[in-house]
């Protein structure tokens, strides 16, 4: 955001430095400092109309397994004119039979509401187990992922996964997975709590208050983990 002292200075520049390269181009005609100085405040008006506030939201999520913190979740989401990115990034590290350390990384981004392009990548043990991309083109997407097998959807998505975290998915009945890489079904069960039908057969719930996320049941083959709201830090 432009400071009062640099608009003060242009101001400045406008009616004074700016007259004297005019006097300097015209001698024989004196400079309108009138119409200079409304010509500085005119553009310094369009400067700071293309000045837009960037807002970010940062949710720290503790990882919940039997009562023991497994790893942390870190989503933000940052908002800049019409443009909106989330970040979800999470990693655990767990000892079952052996050591496992699963690493996620998802990134959106939307355009006026509208998805415009999404990676989400899966690593255990350092290893690749999902790595999808999404691209708008046109009227629709193609989608690509670990294997190099694509796929196209004729449509817009205005939700996805990702959004979970900072808004509540009032009358939704499904919603867009960038892991499934297809809509799944999203039923609303009461008091601010949802659950998403996953294609593997898994069950997921997401429990609201205010509008953000503050707690994640999540199911897996071997149990249930909870993402539990640790902090929410916003920036301006």
């Amino acid at each position: 955001m432009l400071s009062l002292l640099a608009l003060s200075t242009m101001v400045r520049w406008f009616s004074g430095a700016r007259k004297s390269s005019c006097e300097e181009i015209s001698s024989k005609e004196p400079a309108d400092s009138g119409f200079l100085l409304k010509g500085g405040l005119l553009l310094l008006m369009l400067l700071i109309s293309q000045c837009t506030y960037s807002q970010q939201k940062i949710l720290i999520y503790d990882i919940i397994r039997k009562n023991e913190t497994i790893g942390t979740v870190e989503a933000s989401r940052i908002t800049k004119g019409a443009q909106t990115k989330y970040h979800v990034e999470s990693h655990v590290a767990i000892r079952l039979f052996a050591d496992i350390k699963v690493d996620v990384w998802l990134n959106s981004n939307y355009i006026n509401g509208i998805m415009t392009e999404a990676w989400m990548r899966k690593t255990i043990n350092g290893r690749d187990k999902t790595n999808n991309h999404l691209l708008k083109k046109n009227d629709g997407y193609c989608f690509i992922n670990i294997s190099g097998d694509t796929s196209s959807l004729q449509s817009s998505i205005t939700r996805s996964i990702s959004t979970l975290y900072f808004t509540e998915p009032l009358n939704l009945e499904k919603i867009f997975s960038e892991n499934f890489l297809r809509y799944v079904p999203l039923q609303n069960k009461g008091q601010g709590t949802y659950k998403i039908l996953l294609p593997d057969g898994h069950v997921n719930s997401y429990t609201y208050k205010n509008g953000i996320c503050t707690e994640v049941e999540m199911e897996t083959q071997l149990s249930n983990v909870f993402l539990k709201l640790k902090s929410v830090t916003d920036n301006l």
